[in-house]
């Protein structure tokens, strides 16, 4: 790792360790990111794990940290930045990078955060909805593609309010 490498690693995914007052050094960047890739086995989440699993996944775990730790092979910068954090236990679409949403009304895919009691029932389709999750997504920092089809933007009710776009360039008002 180069020294313009080295900064980027520092400050973009070095962690910061609490307990030790500093950010992780590269060796704890790989064992962190290797124990929550393995972690992710479902296998791993069963009532009863074979030993042999255990056994497998010890060796799988071992050969990916030598491909990491010596830069021979390394995953997604989102994975080196947040996998095996709390953040990644807590938010389960925490390592992912890309999204794609139709711009028509959905029903929520997930949890009910869009829903207000009284307004719209449990999976009823949402004009709201695309953009909640998009907005969702583009905060937790991956991309959103989107689509405007006229098949899914004739879905969408026309706005009942007249709306003012006033464009500030340079200092005349630019009306559209």
């Amino acid at each position: 790792m180069g020294r313009i490498g080295w900064v980027t690693y520092k400050r973009t995914y070095a962690r910061w360790l609490e307990d030790k007052n500093r950010s992780e050094n590269w060796e704890e960047t790989v064992k962190r990111v290797v124990e929550g890739n393995i972690n992710l086995d479902p296998r791993l989440h069963e009532e009863t794990v074979p030993a042999k699993v255990y056994q497998d996944l010890q060796h799988e775990a071992e050969r990916l940290y030598k491909l990491i730790y010596g830069l021979a092979a390394t995953p997604s910068g989102r994975n080196l930045w947040i996998s095996g954090t709390d953040y990644q236990k807590r938010v389960g679409d925490a390592l992912n990078n890309c999204w794609f949403i139709a711009i028509r009304p959905q029903a929520q895919a997930y949890g009910n955060s869009h829903i207000v009691p009284g307004y719209l029932k449990k999976n009823e389709p949402a004009v709201s909805m695309p953009f909640s999750f998009l907005f969702d997504e583009l905060m937790k920092g991956g991309g959103v593609g989107f689509s405007v089809v006229e098949t899914n933007i004739s879905q969408m009710p026309e706005v009942d309010q007249k709306i003012e776009l006033v464009v500030l360039i340079g200092k005349e008002k630019q009306r559209l």
